[in-house]
């Protein structure tokens, strides 16, 4: 399985790997590569910003997964409509506030079936622990750059870097200890470096030259 994100980094893979592929967000808008699922997080901070959005993606054959927060006042995790002619479900993340208002511990529950996802200010976490909870051999992960680098169309709100960094941390853990057997492996890494697996794509070395001096591994050689 690949998560497919929207940071630079996409730009230098071209499908190079065969497998599902479950982008997040705009993922959706990028035409080189099909999805399989599509994660979208902050369904009500979309419809108000950007509902146009939904309408480009509804039709689409893919499974779409809607995200909602939980809000402090809701003691147990409210039903809301899917939309099972369009192939849309919904999810909601792990609550970010207790009652008081204070910042709670970032939580990762084993069991999704009646927790919510993991919330470290992406959706990219919540794609991540759906995608263990089917049982991959393999998980990519493609343009989950955490650096302030911004995103592939230019937007540059790249804020709550370092909680996504203690969000990475804290899955690698959780895998490790709840998926022993299956291997994360981020492809051409911005801000993970070293966390998991490295592997690059020919075009990104090709654009990073320095690479070439260092021992690692390129997808498909």
């Amino acid at each position: 399985i690949a998560i497919i994100g929207c940071g630079p980094s996409i730009m230098y893979y071209n499908n190079e790997l065969n497998t599902v592929n479950i982008g997040i967000n705009r993922a959706a808008t990028n035409e080189k590569i099909s999805l399989d699922y599509l994660f979208a997080w902050d369904y009500n901070g979309f419809m108000e910003k950007d509902p146009s959005f939904f309408d480009e993606v509804k039709k689409k054959p893919y499974t779409k997964f809607y995200g909602k927060f939980l809000c402090p006042a809701i003691a147990q995790i409210p039903e809301f409509p899917d939309d099972k002619e369009n192939n849309i479900l919904h999810f909601y993340s792990s609550a970010r506030y207790n009652l008081k208002g204070n910042i709670k511990p970032k939580v990762i529950h084993p069991n999704i079936d009646t927790y919510p996802l993991a919330d470290f200010m992406s959706v990219s976490f919540a794609a991540i622990q759906f995608a263990l909870y089917t049982h991959p051999k393999k998980l990519y992960l493609i343009g989950l750059d955490t650096q302030n680098i911004g995103h592939v169309n230019g937007n540059t709100n790249t804020y709550a870097i370092d909680d996504m960094l203690i969000g990475y941390k804290k899955i690698k853990r959780f895998a490790e200890i709840h998926y022993p057997n299956i291997e994360i492996i981020s492809v051409n890494p911005k801000g993970l470096k070293g966390m998991f697996k490295d592997v690059y794509t020919q075009s990104f070395v090709d654009k990073h030259p320095y690479l070439k001096n260092e021992d690692i591994e390129i997808i498909g050689k």
